[in-house]
């Protein structure tokens, strides 16, 4: 079994050098249209990396320090009781249950968490396979590149689980299979109840807000009522109910989670700004009309407008990751299935080094 401690940085290597292969590809497009005209075959090739990156996931030493969310899934389950929970529309009884029937399989820790690893992984890819048909490998480079996608691997898995089964469900909704959407949207609730959350906001932006600028002034919104009362909305969210945990990750003493930065988090909301400042340039500024593309632009502004309000909590991050985890779909869209520039494969390639990029230089620094 791998050193616990050499996880991230092979993850983080793999992923640049899948970053500068794509990226050296698409500067060698003869036409700039890779991204266009697409690769129908890649999708045959992002399937086995995606296959065993869940299964190199699967088998972390699940005791090691650097796993500390794994450590307690880990603790739970091999002291898990027998019997399967009743349905509960307040509870997330759908994890407990796939947690109850690995226990009644037989799994190992090991085997349990391979097949969350699966379920958070290949829902991803298949979500990516939707909605940009033309280049699924690209898109899934630019999911693992995203800022939390190892942290929400190892970690908070029922979390990033439960996210990636919600952009699947996004994915259905977009291509009209309603039935679909509803069943993986209920699957991702019931696994994590928080992506009520961004469920929530693919319903409106599908069905109410109707133009990008709409999701805008939302978002620039929530920054100045969070700049003006963002104690109070942490109170109000606090004694909602959304979440069991909410109260406890809205308390004003973080400094019993151990978590390192809070109050008005401006370096994340920079980062929470560049999928906005990309749809503003394509759909106000070009004036480009892509229906998909508006619906997961309002979404990800509404979700991440939520979190803005609540920018100031201890365990800030978990509460950004309920839209954070659009941000490749959201980055990724118009590059591939918009024509926004006339040497798009080649800005496509920069956007794609400077994202990857980034994520390594944030994650070997802070993480």
């Amino acid at each position: 079994m791998m050193d616990a401690s050499l996880y991230q940085p092979l993850f983080l290597t793999v992923t640049g050098v899948l970053a500068v292969l794509l990226a050296g590809r698409l500067y060698m497009s003869p036409d700039a249209q890779l991204t266009i005209k697409g690769q129908p075959n890649n999708f045959w090739i992002a399937l086995p990396i995606c296959f065993l990156l869940a299964l190199w996931l699967g088998f972390r030493p699940p005791y090691a320090v650097q796993f500390v969310d794994s450590f307690s899934y880990a603790h739970s389950y091999e002291n898990v009781e027998f019997g399967f929970s009743r349905f509960d529309v307040h509870g997330e009884w759908l994890f407990t249950n796939l947690t109850v029937a690995c226990r009644e399989l037989g799994l190992s820790v090991h085997g349990f968490f391979t097949i969350v690893a699966m379920v958070y992984v290949l829902s991803s890819l298949w979500a990516m396979t939707i909605l940009v048909p033309k280049n699924p490998l690209l898109g899934i480079v630019f999911v693992f590149g995203s800022l939390m996608f190892f942290t929400f691997g190892v970690n908070g898995i029922r979390n990033g689980m439960a996210c990636h089964l919600t952009l699947l469900c996004i994915a259905f909704l977009l291509q009209s299979d309603y039935m679909s959407a509803a069943v993986v949207a209920a699957a991702a609730f019931f696994i994590h109840r928080s992506t009520a959350l961004p469920i929530a906001s693919v319903v409106a932006s599908r069905w109410l807000v109707k133009k990008p600028e709409y999701g805008m002034y939302i978002w620039l919104g929530a920054i100045a009522f969070s700049l003006l009362a963002g104690n109070w909305f942490m109170n109000i969210f606090a004694s909602a109910g959304f979440d069991d945990r909410m109260e406890s990750y809205t308390s004003s003493d973080a400094s019993q989670f151990g978590f390192s930065s809070t109050g008005f988090r401006w370096d994340f909301l920079i980062y929470s700004a560049m999928p906005i400042l990309l749809g503003y340039y394509v759909l106000i500024v070009r004036g480009m009309k892509e229906n998909w593309y508006r619906v997961l632009f309002n979404t990800y502004c509404i979700a991440n407008a939520f979190w803005v309000l609540v920018i100031r909590a201890a365990f800030s991050n978990r509460f950004a990751y309920l839209s954070w985890f659009l941000y490749p779909a959201v980055i990724v869209y118009p590059l591939i299935m918009m024509r926004v520039w006339d040497d798009q494969d080649r800005k496509t390639a920069q956007i794609l080094l400077a994202y990857v990029g980034f994520t390594i230089i944030m994650n070997t620094l802070y993480w």
